[in-house]
């Protein structure tokens, strides 16, 4: 029974705990074999070189190797590289964890839809009039960005026909992601009304640092 292992007598509550305990122990069967780390992807052991064919033959592609060669300060690819693997901690992502936040799970910048990466960074009406406020400062048409998302607006460096100016324009995209991230956690954490003009300011000052 194990009662021998326990310091004291059970109540009639805790020798109920204690059988269904038992029950759950003597299901388990052990297997002689080694523990090992078992990578969800390929159902077997993990191994760098087993990670990089999967990201190499993939049909969804992790594109995250450019960040690192960006011309930007190092906490920026790190966001940037949270953002594409979509782990940022937006609301929906609480939301798909299960995890309970206060409040709602609308767009702090909006007030309308729901956060996600996409609705925050590219669909939320202050996400577009930031963009449209970039291509005008580059020249662009306003409507350059109309219904976009995080590869379209990598892709769009290939506008840019200089090296030089398709690096500077990275470093824009950097900066203006940044810029729209540190205004909504100011207007979360420290409830700071949001203004575009200071927000495209930064994303110039940003854009020279």
């Amino acid at each position: 029974s194990g009662k021998e292992l326990w310091s004291r007598d059970f109540r009639a509550w805790e020798v109920e705990e204690l059988n269904k305990l038992s029950t759950i122990i003597n299901s388990i069967i052990l297997s002689p074999k080694k523990d090992v780390l078992i990578w969800q992807v390929s159902r077997s052991e993990y191994s760098v070189s087993q990670a990089v064919k999967e990201m190499s033959t993939s049909t969804n592609k992790v594109r995250w190797d450019f960040i690192w060669k960006l011309k930007v300060p190092q906490k920026i690819k790190f966001f940037l590289w949270k953002m594409h693997l979509d782990v940022l901690s937006t609301r929906d992502f609480f939301d798909r964890r299960g995890i309970v936040i206060p409040g709602n799970n609308t767009c702090i910048c909006c007030g309308i839809f729901d956060e996600s990466v996409q609705h925050l960074f590219f669909d939320c009406s202050l996400a577009r009039k930031l963009w449209q406020l970039t291509c005008q400062w580059w020249s662009l048409a306003a409507d350059t960005f109309e219904g976009t998302n995080a590869g379209m607006i990598w892709d769009s460096a290939k506008l840019v026909a200089h090296k030089k100016a398709k690096c500077a324009w990275k470093i824009v995209i950097s900066a203006t992601l940044w810029a729209i991230w540190l205004s909504r956690n100011d207007a979360i954490f420290n409830n700071n009304s949001i203004c575009i003009e200071k927000i495209f300011i930064s994303i110039k000052v940003l854009s020279k640092e």
